[in-house]
């Protein structure tokens, strides 16, 4: 019953808070797949999308690219072919990219000591945490004892890394998986810096061997030469999270609502304050920390771009690339509160036809995936700030659809 309401008044609230606006489309399909562009376009009609895009490369081609919406729905900003969002925890998977990246090349291994490589890490409980621990959310670690801001990144990174070294698990590692939703890029960030040859940080890491070398407009950390493009996301009314999160089917979320003492909020705002305050995302001065957890910034032609040449230019070995496609077997989540099968940083899951795919969703909706068994390579990159869990976006359920309805009837003609 509180669903159906809470459906009837997010539909409303979408119509009133709406700004009139014309209709924006724009981008390509190749043959096969216009479909597409038809669920594209009626999410942004009928107000499931304010701005966004998505992009589809099969078989090493770019086949999909669409855009459209607002950059900023209040000012009437259209989203153009190089806007680009902030894409929260979808950067995940580009940080396990970077990592398999060190691992290919022998300078890293994913069950060695994380202490081997940052020797301050190791106290506290946290002497045997494992690279693959960390990577896959069973450190324990994913809350601080000590609130800090964004600007201590940039005021102060060196007492930031001393509050990661000196921090204590939540549990004895390795015995239970939490998501470590913001923690996640502190520690790996750190520990792509200690292991790289040049002490890079992972954004300058990542510009110089992936996005550089390969044309990919994609950032972690955001410079300010390229502020301008980025897109605001729209804030919705608390009523939205609500439905959101009721018709994901996880009610254990609701308590991130109601009860700031839990688990799930400590691990999301409780470390650092402000990392979803809309005055911070829009800070140019914060937006350029090289955050892994959130501070990527690209489109979906740019993230997809950046999954798609895991394989196609072989970024990584086939051992680390066996990493991210052997089927891992889905654990509990203390923190939210679902199972989820992580694999050295990527999380997996099933496509359409129930088929593994691996990549990472994002806050707000944001989402990157690749299909090895179809040769698919996807993302969706929007600029709503939306709480649907993983699986449960009825935005990337439609694209989804339509897309893997497309690539059926194409292998049958």
């Amino acid at each position: 019953m509180f669903l159906k309401f809470t459906s009837t008044m997010t539909r409303f609230l979408c119509w009133r808070r709406q700004p009139s606006v014309p209709l924006h489309l724009d981008g390509s399909v190749n043959p096969g797949f216009e479909n597409v562009i038809q669920v594209f376009r009626s999410m942004i009609q009928d107000g499931r999308m304010s701005g966004g895009s998505f992009a589809v490369y099969h078989r090493d081609e770019l086949v999909v690219d669409l855009w459209g919406g607002y950059a900023d729905v209040q000012h009437g900003t259209k989203w153009r072919r190089n806007s680009i969002a902030i894409t929260q925890s979808t950067t995940k998977a580009v940080a396990a990219i970077c990592i398999g990246i060190l691992v290919s090349r022998g300078e890293m291994a994913y069950d060695e000591k994380v202490a081997t490589y940052w020797p301050e890490f190791g106290t506290n409980g946290k002497e045997d945490i494992t690279v693959r621990m960390l990577l896959e959310h069973k450190a324990g670690l994913a809350t601080l004892d000590e609130t800090i801001t964004l600007e201590k990144f940039v005021q102060d990174p060196e007492a930031v890394n001393k509050l990661l070294e000196r921090q204590k698990p939540l549990w004895p590692p390795g015995t239970k998986q939490g998501y470590h939703a913001v923690t996640y890029g502190m520690y790996v960030g750190t520990l792509v810096k200690m292991v790289d040859k040049q002490h890079r940080d992972i954004g300058t890491f990542f510009r110089d061997e992936v996005a550089i070398p390969h044309d990919v407009d994609f950032w972690i950390g955001l410079p300010a030469s390229e502020f301008q493009r980025k897109v605001n996301f729209w804030n919705h009314h608390p009523l939205f999270a609500m439905h959101d999160l009721i018709s994901s089917g996880n009610m254990k979320m609701i308590g991130f609502f109601l009860n700031p003492g839990s688990l799930i909020h400590k691990a999301t705002r409780g470390s650092i304050k402000d990392v979803n305050e809309p005055g911070a995302l829009n800070n140019q001065d914060l937006l350029k920390i090289p955050l892994t957890s959130l501070m990527g910034f690209g489109n979906a032609r740019s993230l997809a771009t950046v999954m798609n040449l895991v394989t196609s230019q072989r970024l990584v070995t086939d051992d680390v690339l066996d990493e991210f496609t052997r089927p891992r077997q889905a654990v509990y989540d203390h923190v939210v509160g679902m199972e989820t099968a992580m694999a050295a940083g990527m999380m997996q899951r099933l496509n359409p036809k129930g088929e593994l795919m691996y990549g990472h969703p994002g806050y707000g909706g944001q989402e990157v995936n690749r299909d090895p068994n179809n040769d698919l390579t996807f993302a969706f990159v929007t600029s709503d700030n939306r709480f649907f869990m993983p699986n449960c976006d009825p935005r990337m359920k439609a694209l989804l659809g339509s897309l893997y309805d497309c690539l059926e009837k194409l292998e049958t003609t």
